[in-house]
């Protein structure tokens, strides 16, 4: 398995906010997690990546306990995330953006002993990664300029500069039209093709329903459903949270 969330519990003073979570990811997976506003999953995401602290519960990647680590940490182990917010450089251009991930996603030392060889390395794997993700006839282009949807594409292009071997993406879709929705549909799935799993946090339930593997779903904090995408959408208890009578929670 390559991430493993065991029964995590996220506080804020006397809320809840995750309340035992648990789950799991398969290596090169596109594992969703879903739920109704304020169910927990950016505290999930937040509390899996190191930006929140568990109060209890466990964090396991590729084997290893990272429960409590940093941010910083848990991204060069292999945990890397994106935004609700595209967090890019706007004053900067796209390879610009690719070529920052690169240097951030630099292990030790070697951030600090950048020689000529490794700039040119970085200038020909930020190319690659904008052609993989179709940007490259964006590279010199200033973000500032572009529409949501290309943000958030040069924010994913971003985020695998730093060598993922789980992607996680806070709600890529929102403000997108259809034909943005489609092309970040091909982005994710091109994604996992190179062997990256991914984990989707997202309100749009035909892209979740057609690209994922497995849902996770959550209320008021707590797990109520997993299983594959039809198990899911059959599941009682999801149409009651979604359509019916429900919890409330933060």
């Amino acid at each position: 398995m390559l991430l493993e969330v065991h029964d995590i519990v996220v506080r804020f003073g006397g809320l809840t906010a995750v309340d035992g979570v648990s789950l799991t990811v398969e290596p090169g997976a596109i594992q969703g997690l879903i739920g109704p506003n304020g169910s927990g999953k950016t505290s999930t995401f937040n509390v899996i990546t190191g930006f929140y602290t568990a109060a209890s519960g466990r964090i396991v990647f590729e084997g290893r306990d990272v429960t409590g680590h940093t941010p910083h940490a848990i991204a060069r182990a292999g945990i890397v995330r994106t935004f609700q917010t595209a967090a890019v450089q706007e004053e900067r251009t796209v390879l610009d953006n690719v070529r920052l991930g690169l240097y951030c996603g630099r292990r030790g030392l070697l951030r600090h002993l950048v020689s000529m060889a490794a700039e040119q390395a970085d200038q020909t794997r930020a190319e690659e990664l904008l052609r993989f993700l179709e940007l490259s006839d964006l590279a010199a282009e200033q973000v500032k300029n572009l529409s949501v949807g290309l943000r958030h594409k040069v924010e994913i292009a971003r985020a695998m500069a730093a060598s993922p071997k789980i992607l996680l993406l806070d709600e890529p879709f929102t403000g997108l039209n259809t034909v943005e929705a489609g092309d970040l549909i091909g982005t994710i799935r091109r994604i996992r093709t190179s062997g990256v799993a991914i984990m989707l946090v997202e309100h749009n339930m035909k892209v979740i329903m057609e690209i994922c593997d497995r849902i996770t779903v959550l209320d008021a904090g707590r797990r109520i459903a997993e299983g594959s995408p039809q198990e899911v959408r059959n599941n009682p208890e999801v149409i009651q949270s979604y359509l019916g009578t429900t919890r409330h929670g933060r």
